[in-house]
């Protein structure tokens, strides 16, 4: 099978749309598939080498016009219609659209005959598009819009399948969540002994801004000094309380999640959670916001817990909770995540989406 994956979000980018397109990339060929990424190329990086190297993969950077910084939701012009048309000239078996950005667009301009698979890593409301309500009105139209023309439509967790529901009026909207590396994994694997609940290990994994719920775990730490607060990646918000590493390596990551207690993860407007999977795959339980993704893939108790958002009480006691969670009940949960497992499912849904579009071609769909 012959696959193309295009998005507008791709590596070195460190956001989890980049990083959950990698992971599909890579899982794909190494099972078989004949993959394409299609991926945007921003000024200086249009003669990058690929990121991966494999048989089974390669990539085609499409140069991007910048009007705004790198994944914003309106970031650039693709003047580079011509070159998608001339890639078309060996269609894949099927195109996988991460995302609903112009170059997404115009691959499925491109590819009338192909069966279309759509994952929506983010949504229109998302931290990328601000409060401008503009924006976020232009977002909603074009989601709604590609995501009408695609045969199956997937989101990685039950809230963003959920939201795309509600946002582009889909009904049947499949969840398929991203897996974890497996170089992750083996890293982050066989973490310490049982912990001191009342003095746990807590880390944050992700962007240190308001959205992301940074705010409520500085709070947390200045309330509860006797934890120990630390947290993975960039940002401008305030870090009282906090040790902060910057963005770090991915078995850098691997490591710090091995050794801590508990990962908060405070987001309620994330569509993954990927740091919480990471997490529940390698054995460390997880406190995230009832409603959220995270919340999503956390069973109260047995690898993790849950907290009413914005209540700093209940998130506390959420840690303590989860740091008292064994890591043996933890790992006993992720056993959907396998990447075999994963992997299969989403050829069922190429298969499926193959087939719908040459029903549609040969007349036999119908019209609604």
């Amino acid at each position: 099978m012959r696959a193309w994956l295009v998005t507008d979000h791709y590596l070195p980018q460190h956001n989890g749309h980049a990083v959950a397109v990698a992971w599909w990339a890579r899982a794909l060929a190494e099972r078989g598939v004949d993959v394409t990424v299609i991926a945007d190329a921003w000024p200086g990086a249009e003669g990058q080498r690929p990121v991966w190297r494999h048989p089974r993969y390669r990539e085609e950077r499409l140069r991007v016009l910048p009007l705004f910084p790198p994944g914003h939701p309106l970031a650039g012009l693709l003047p580079s219609g011509r070159r998608v048309a001339g890639l078309a000239d060996a269609p894949p078996d099927v195109l996988h659209l991460h995302g609903y950005g112009p170059s997404c667009a115009q691959a499925a301009a491109a590819l009338p005959g192909v069966g279309r698979v759509i994952s929506v890593h983010a949504l229109p409301e998302g931290s990328g598009a601000g409060s401008w309500r503009l924006v976020q009105s232009v977002m909603r139209r074009r989601l709604a819009r590609i995501v009408g023309a695609c045969d199956v439509v997937v989101a990685p967790s039950e809230a963003a399948a959920t939201r795309v529901r509600e946002v582009a009026a889909c009904d049947d909207v499949r969840v398929i969540p991203t897996g974890v590396d497996e170089a992750f994994v083996a890293a982050a694997r066989g973490g310490d002994g049982p912990p001191d609940p009342t003095r746990p290990r807590v880390l944050y994994v992700g962007r240190l801004s308001r959205d992301k719920g940074f705010d409520l775990v500085t709070a947390l730490a200045q309330r509860h000094p006797e934890a120990s607060w630390l947290a993975i990646g960039e940002g401008s918000a305030a870090t009282e309380g906090v040790v902060t590493l910057g963005h770090r390596p991915l078995l850098d990551v691997a490591l710090a999640v091995r050794d801590a207690d508990v990962l908060l993860a405070p987001a309620v407007t994330e569509t993954q959670g990927l740091a919480a999977h990471e997490a529940i795959v390698v054995g460390t339980p997880v406190a995230a916001p009832r409603g959220s993704a995270q919340a999503g893939i956390v069973v109260h108790g047995v690898n993790g817990a849950h907290y009413d958002p914005g209540d700093l009480d209940d998130a506390w006691r959420a840690v303590v909770t989860a740091a008292g969670v064994s890591r043996d009940t933890v790992l006993s949960t992720s056993a959907d995540w396998r990447p075999d497992r994963l992997v299969k499912t989403m050829l069922a849904v190429y298969d499926e989406a193959g087939s719908a579009r040459r029903a549609l071609r040969s007349g036999r769909a119908t019209v609604s």
